[in-house]
């Protein structure tokens, strides 16, 4: 006896959890951990997802990839600096959120529907914090020029 319709449509589905949280649960608790520290840092909401308006947002969060790996190459792999975070962990933030870019980019707008009891309600024209105010005040504090790369001097004083 074959399968119904319905229970092929079933098995075609991606399988969210066994796909990925079964395959890698130290690596999303980790970018869960990061996510947390980096919404306390900005002193946004969890739910906040204002990444998504960053101006050049791809070419922005693939440049904090690769800063990524080459400080990991540099200085180890813990991010002294920033919360004493992998930079691995950083850079796989860095790749889902510019994924989650192009995938609404390229037109993959409609959001899972929310299961139930969930508290996160997807908001795609929230903008809560100023990325460019912040990549501006790094920019000055370091001495840059706003269009040089952060990676090239590192920061001086406390």
């Amino acid at each position: 006896m074959g399968m119904s319709a319905a229970t092929k449509e079933k098995y075609s589905k991606p399988p969210a959890a066994r796909g990925v949280v079964t395959r890698f649960p130290r690596a999303i608790l980790e970018i869960a951990k990061l996510s947390q520290f980096g919404t306390a840092k900005h002193e946004v909401s969890i739910d906040d997802v204002s990444y998504r308006d960053i101006p050049d947002g791809e070419g922005v969060l693939l440049d904090a990839q690769v800063r990524h790996i080459c400080q990991e190459a540099i200085t180890g792999e813990v991010n002294e600096d920033d919360g004493g975070h992998l930079h691995a962990t950083q850079d796989a933030w860095n790749a889902l959120a510019r994924l989650e870019i192009i995938l609404i980019r390229r037109g993959q707008t409609k959001e899972p529907p929310a299961e139930e009891g969930t508290r996160v309600q997807w908001d795609p024209t929230a903008k809560v914090v100023d990325w460019e105010g912040l990549y501006r005040d790094e920019c000055a504090k370091r001495g840059l020029d706003r269009g040089s790369d952060l990676v090239t001097k590192p920061p001086t004083g406390p």
